[in-house]
């Protein structure tokens, strides 16, 4: 039962993988290359977010006003921190295999062996949650950094 969830779970990366991939492949290396750089760094603001994230999801379904929005948050939040385990995966991936040059089939290649590397370790009795809850932690934070930075770009803060 437990070993066919994980390998439908490992199966979902992948398809979500692909589609990444395809779509925005630069956010991918982006994401990967700031958690790999500032992995603390990734993990403090990852989990900075998260805490606040779900607190304020807490506080504004309490209000019968706020309820709504705390859905959303709260959707939005889920989604983020599953796609964080994508992440995860590119940067496992990443520490294993660097290619000289990027390609979309090397890019899902290295997606594809770190997601395993992570299903295999998340595995392991006492421990494997604990390491694969710190790589998306990671990627989290590196997914928020690489927003503002994104957002910075883009000019946003000045409107």
């Amino acid at each position: 039962g437990h070993l066919i969830f994980t390998i439908l779970g490992y199966l979902a990366i992948l398809a979500i993988a692909l589609l990444f991939v395809f779509l925005a492949p630069s956010l991918l290396i982006e994401t990967t290359k700031i958690s790999r750089e500032h992995p603390w760094k990734s993990l403090g603001i990852g989990m900075i977010v998260i805490i606040c994230g779900f607190a304020a999801t807490i506080i504004l379904a309490i209000t019968i006003v706020g309820f709504s929005l705390a859905m959303i948050l709260g959707t939005t939040l889920s989604i983020a921190l599953y796609l964080s385990k994508l992440y995860a995966a590119m940067l496992v991936g990443n520490l294993l295999i660097k290619p000289k040059k990027m390609n979309r089939p090397k890019l899902f290649g290295i997606i594809a062996l770190g997601g395993f590397v992570i299903t295999v370790i998340g595995i392991i009795p006492y421990i494997g949650w604990i390491a694969t809850l710190g790589a998306a932690i990671v990627s989290f934070g590196a997914m928020c950094t690489y927003e503002k930075v994104l957002y910075d770009k883009l000019g946003l803060n000045k409107l």
